[in-house]
């Protein structure tokens, strides 16, 4: 009977998991800074790069309502969104200028496509603050990636009461599964 069980337990975590995805997606957690230890140095403008992050944690530090999270369900593949800026949608500032064109595009790969994650907004936020340095609480981070770009799995505060809710509890979410990247965007072209 042990060794049935002893069988089950090294049988199970393989099935739960689709036989023909690699893991990680072929990306892992840990952080690539472009053009540094990784990828092409994306030359973003910094100015708009913190403006970008802040339009994702604008309802964590305005609002004041409950915590948004960011989920991305089991799936096939491992595909990859666009992160909310809700933010964008509520700002009063002007729009992008010339010398300052929206050119950064905030990215989220499951590289566990298997598993339901979650994390908060403000995790999101908190991890692309850590790329350019203004997070004292990410001392684990070995580059600034700053204007070239990079991405890391998200940096989550286990801490954080959100993730102990029975609401969250229940959804059987884990949080955790979540890379995210800074590249960036090129505007589109226009058509005659």
């Amino acid at each position: 009977m042990r060794s049935k069980l002893v069988f089950l337990a090294g049988v199970l975590p393989a099935l739960c998991k689709p036989p023909h995805l690699p893991p990680h997606c072929g990306e892992g957690p840990e952080q690539i800074c472009y053009g540094i230890n990784g990828g092409v140095d994306q030359e973003l403008d910094l100015a708009r790069f913190i403006f970008t992050v802040m339009d994702v944690a604008w309802d964590d530090e305005y609002n004041k309502k409950p915590l948004p999270f960011f989920t991305m369900p089991p799936e096939e593949d491992c595909s990859e969104w666009e992160i909310p800026r809700p933010g964008a949608i509520n700002r009063t500032d002007p729009p992008p200028d010339d010398n300052h064109p929206d050119t950064v595009l905030l990215l989220a790969k499951h590289i566990y496509p298997w598993m339901n994650s979650s994390v908060l907004l403000l995790d999101v936020a908190r991890t692309f603050y850590s790329f350019i340095g203004d997070n004292d609480e990410m001392r684990n981070i070995e580059y600034v990636c700053g204007r070239h770009g990079g991405q890391q799995g998200v940096i989550v505060n286990p801490k954080n009461p959100y993730y102990n809710t029975p609401e969250y509890l229940a959804s059987g979410a884990k949080p955790e599964g979540i890379m995210v990247k800074v590249v960036r965007k090129f505007p589109k072209k226009e058509e005659n």
